[in-house]
């Protein structure tokens, strides 16, 4: 049941913190504690979570949101564990006067009521595509700027990379951790329908396969894996008791990912066409369960006909295909020559010199496989809107036909910090420190040409038609 807190309203007669000397309160009311309570906890609107609560009243009533939320929040700035988290509440006074509360160990925190409420909130955004986290983050970012006049018409954006915390896998042993999760999750009668040598990755001994084989043995027991998991979801497939799991979901795709099916491999002019359209084909029965008497008397022609799956080449498999399935978001990207697994975070700050202090007006997560541009362009508009985005600065990973037409459309001009393009030898690279400028006017460009002409002209697809204004330089 849903009850909106009000006891931090309400001030005690005595309290740990009434009972503070003066000093200490001086100190209590110019600590982190005292701004979070007052900028972040007071600023929470409890009634947007209602709905994630039972309406009839039938059930206990709700840990209060607003210290939901806001521990939410200490846990990912302070970098606490759910253990710590717990602890901080239990024993820290600041943590509790940020909560509005001035007395320590009055209420108990269960490490299930925490997981409950980010259950929540995970189903609601997953029924409904809101985040009611981010409107937090929105709805105090809003009162921040209208309080303090932050002026958000400048504002810069940069993103970076965020490391899964998963083991980084090869494709050896992403095959026997995907069979072993689902061979796990098999009633023991199911299992012994299992052929031996399918059923002893179950063992976890099994995991650490790829460190006691030699190179060339690897790629071979790879093949074989890839030819296991299609048997197994071949066989599982029409089972509704098991296709709806987690760990077949991965059994199926990264049999997707890694392989192709023979039949794709031959001379397949549907096929062929399919693939110009990147259209994927049903996956055909891969192989009867078991060996027929014939086959076991002749394994080498057993081993001819099983083949029914083909690895991909490293290069064609997809950034986007499942790195590990303990995290089976986490996408890979090389940058800059170094190898990511995991995330990307997008943010956006005001950076006037008249502020009082600078904010963070947007944050965005994703993959680490999706390009800055395609953030930019799903947020310039809310930006826009919400914050008076008129001028943003970014480097040229932000740049693009589709994203600079966004930001034209509504009214975002943007300011590059650098050329996207192949990397220069170091010997040709020309400094832009090597320009002559007076001010903020370039007089001499770094190749020794002056200024000959300096305009607003107006600028439409490389013609002077249009509607947007932008300076352009002119070298003699």
């Amino acid at each position: 049941m849903f009850r909106k807190n009000e006891e931090y309203r309400q001030e005690k007669l005595d309290s740990t913190v009434k009972r503070l000397p003066e000093s200490m309160k001086k100190e209590l009311e110019n600590d982190w504690s005292s701004t979070f309570y007052e900028y972040v906890f007071c600023k929470i609107d409890e009634e947007k979570f209602a709905v994630l609560y039972d309406q009839e009243g039938y059930s206990r009533p709700n840990k209060p949101v607003n210290e939901l939320v806001c521990l939410e929040i200490m846990k990912s700035t302070f970098d606490w564990s759910d253990d710590q988290l717990r602890k901080e509440y239990f024993f820290n006074l600041r943590v509790n006067y940020a909560l509005g509360r001035e007395e320590v160990g009055e209420e108990t925190l269960a490490e299930k009521t925490l997981n409950n409420f980010r259950r929540r909130l995970l189903e609601y955004e997953k029924e409904t595509g809101r985040n009611l986290m981010k409107e937090v983050f929105k709805d105090v970012r809003d009162e921040l700027m209208d309080e303090f006049k932050i002026d958000g018409s400048l504002q810069r954006m940069d993103s970076t990379m965020i490391e899964a915390n998963i083991k980084n896998l090869t494709r050896l042993d992403l095959f026997v951790r995907v069979l072993h999760n689902f061979l796990n999750d098999l009633h023991d009668d199911e299992l012994e329908k299992i052929p031996d040598e399918i059923r002893k990755f179950k063992d976890e001994e099994n995991l650490n396969l790829a460190y006691r084989l030699k190179k060339e043995e690897a790629e071979k027991k790879l093949e074989e894996l890839a030819e296991y998991t299609a048997r197994i979801k071949d066989r599982f497939e029409d089972d509704e008791k098991y296709n709806e799991l987690k760990s077949f979901e991965h059994v199926c795709r990264v049999l997707d990912e890694q392989c192709y099916r023979i039949p794709e491999l031959e001379d397949d002019e549907e096929y062929e066409k399919e693939k110009e359209d990147e259209d994927e084909r049903p996956w055909e029965p891969v192989k009867k369960w078991g060996k027929s008497e014939e086959e076991k008397e002749n394994d080498d022609n057993e081993k001819d006909q099983r083949k029914n799956v083909e690895l991909k080449d490293p290069e064609d498999i997809s950034s986007g295909s499942l790195q590990n399935p303990h995290d089976d978001e986490a996408t890979y990207r090389e940058k800059n020559d170094e190898r990511y697994q995991g995330y990307k975070a997008n943010w956006c700050e005001t950076c006037s010199k008249d502020n009082p202090f600078q904010i963070i007006t947007d944050v965005d997560i994703d993959t680490n496989n999706t390009e800055d541009a395609d953030m930019l362009e799903s947020s310039v508009e809310e930006l826009s809107d919400q914050t008076s985005l008129e001028d943003l600065l970014n480097d040229a990973g932000y740049s693009g036909d589709d994203v600079e037409n966004e930001c034209d459309n509504n009214d975002v001009i943007q300011h590059f910090s650098g050329i996207k393009g192949s990397s220069v030898d170091e010997n040709e690279r020309i400094p832009l420190g090597e320009a002559q400028f007076d001010g903020h006017d370039m007089l001499e460009c770094p190749e020794g040409h002056h200024l000959v002409d300096k305009s607003i002209i107006q600028i439409n697809n490389g013609t002077r038609e249009g509607s947007k204004k932008k300076r352009v330089i002119i070298v003699n």
